[in-house]
């Protein structure tokens, strides 16, 4: 029973070890093919883009990823020699077909990001429209909710005045009480933002204008 163990994990050792060779093998020969390929690109585009193959000289191009004669290209474009006379609808990119079955959008194609359309989706988000909000963006749902999420849907907590009388309000903290950590102001920090929010929230009115009454004193 040991010497059948021992020579099974022989011979799992082995096919594993004739994998691993297999794959360098073909990282290698991948590795050769793009070198070919990019010293071709680099010589056609040097100027010595005619070569001589199959005994004729022809003008090779790069036609979606595949080095094809000038001469098939421009056939493709007219919708001749190829595709039963139809004209060729693909895109130059080897990567267009992923592209258009993942839905998407070129660059070119979307809008900027400007502030009357960001005002304008954020709120149709929070009124619950998501088809509108993606309308005004020409943005997918699921891309859309995955800003809602993050800086396009977020509520800001504290404003610009509370924010530096919250800071000064730990400093004071930790300068009274000897041992306090960062970890701990940070904690207490958090904390108190909280109150003050759910204060704003409950009153409908607490520094909702300029933060001038301050809950902190």
């Amino acid at each position: 029973m040991e010497c059948q163990g021992r020579s099974k994990q022989d011979e799992k050792r082995e096919t594993f070890a004739s994998s691993e060779e297999r794959k360098e093998e073909v990282t290698r020969m991948k590795m050769y093919a793009y070198k070919c390929v990019s010293n071709a690109r680099g010589s056609s585009a040097a100027g010595a883009g005619n070569e001589e193959r199959d005994g004729e000289s022809k003008e090779w191009t790069n036609v979606e990823g595949h080095w094809r004669p000038v001469q098939e290209k421009r056939e493709r474009e007219n919708g001749q020699g190829t595709n039963n006379g139809k004209k060729d609808v693909r895109g130059h990119s080897i990567f267009s077909g992923r592209n258009e079955k993942k839905g998407l959008i070129h660059p070119k194609k979307s809008k900027q990001w400007t502030e009357e359309n960001m005002k304008r989706a954020i709120m149709a988000v929070r009124n619950k429209k998501m088809d509108r909000g993606s309308k005004y963006l020409e943005f997918q749902n699921r891309d859309l909710n995955k800003l809602v999420s993050t800086k396009l849907g977020r509520k800001p907590i504290l404003d610009s005045e509370l924010e530096q009388s919250l800071f000064k309000y730990c400093l004071d903290v930790e300068a009274r009480f000897y041992g306090l950590t960062k970890k701990d102001v940070k904690k207490m920090a958090f904390h108190l933002a909280e109150k003050i929010l759910f204060d704003i929230l409950s009153t409908k009115g607490i520094l909702q204008q300029d933060g001038s009454s301050s809950t902190l004193s």
